[in-house]
């Protein structure tokens, strides 16, 4: 098989992955920056541009493969919405970075493309019929059923952290009330957190600009006792798996793979979590059912990039 690189890049909410790779899954050059929220849309493309082409200097590279959190229109390389992006509706994403890069421009959900990946060298190696739930800022998730992602019928299928949760909770991003990703996620942690604070004993954390702490703290936080810390993961473990109870029921799937950096505090939710499954779950189903952790990190979602080039 004749060797070739591609490009490939995972915007997220918090955190912008990218990478030069051959297409044996080969990292020739890989980068993490944060992501440039304060830029308009256009302005961040072309900023995310010009640090791919600079990564992939005296690399060369025909194919730029991209992920993004949200509805993508992957046909017409289209973002419809990206609600943790501001400002980022109805962006013509292909269209920039086809001008910015001179390159073949795929564009597709992020966590279709973690999913991807996590079936093609991770943790899914070895299921055919498994849901991918990034846990990162928000909570993305990509379906595969035989083998094959499915997109639905408009193409956006997967938009798990939009599943009304609560009827009167949280307010999410996209405008709604009581969404998944409120409760589960980045976002739901700084939710929970600001809802128990006064009510359990505190920690003492640093803060980003936005007056937001950082899971990782808080998981830090549970593993000294604390109480605050433990009682918004239990929360959170409650309400993952009543959520995942009720898609496993449904779509009798082998498999949850949780990937996503909410995902690192696994330890802290995975025994409620499982609590819930096994207590709403129909045995028929949840004795065939098992959770796994991703095993591909920050790699996920750019190793499913070059999996989904293979697959046109």
């Amino acid at each position: 098989m004749k060797k070739f690189n591609i490009a490939a890049i995972d915007i997220g909410g918090t955190f912008t992955k990218m990478a030069i790779l051959t297409n044996d899954g080969t990292f020739l050059e890989n980068k993490k920056i944060k992501t440039p929220h304060l830029l308009p849309p256009e302005k961040m493309i072309k900023n995310i541009a010009g640090r791919i082409k600079e990564l992939g200097k005296g690399l060369s590279f025909n194919t730029c493969i991209i992920g993004i959190p949200g509805l993508i229109n992957s046909k017409e390389g289209k973002v419809i919405k990206a609600s943790n992006l501001k400002g980022w509706e109805n962006i013509e994403l292909k269209t920039i970075l086809q001008k910015e890069t001179k390159a073949q421009i795929i564009i597709e959900n992020d966590a279709n493309l973690i999913a991807l990946g996590e079936m093609g060298f991770g943790a899914a190696k070895n299921f055919k019929n498994f849901i991918l739930l990034a846990i990162g800022t928000g909570l993305g998730g990509g379906i595969i059923l035989d083998g094959k992602l499915y997109r639905g019928v408009s193409g956006y299928a997967g938009e798990f952290g939009h599943f009304n949760i609560k009827r009167n909770g949280f307010k999410c991003s996209c405008g709604k009330y009581g969404c998944l990703e409120t409760y589960v996620s980045s976002i739901g942690v700084n939710n929970l957190y600001n809802k128990y604070s006064k009510k359990f004993s505190s920690f003492k954390v640093a803060k980003n600009e936005k007056g937001n702490i950082n899971p990782a703290d808080l998981f830090n936080a549970y593993k000294k006792g604390n109480t605050l810390a433990i009682k918004i993961f239990n929360e959170m473990g409650r309400t993952l798996g009543s959520f995942i109870s009720g898609i496993a029921n449904s779509l009798d799937v082998e498999t949850f793979v949780l990937t996503g950096g909410v995902s690192n505090s696994y330890e802290a939710f995975i025994n409620p979590l499982l609590n819930e499954v096994k207590k709403r779950t129909f045995p028929e189903i949840s004795q065939n059912l098992s959770i796994l952790k991703g095993t591909l990190g920050d790699k996920a979602a750019l190793l499913g990039g070059l999996l989904l080039l293979k697959q046109q």
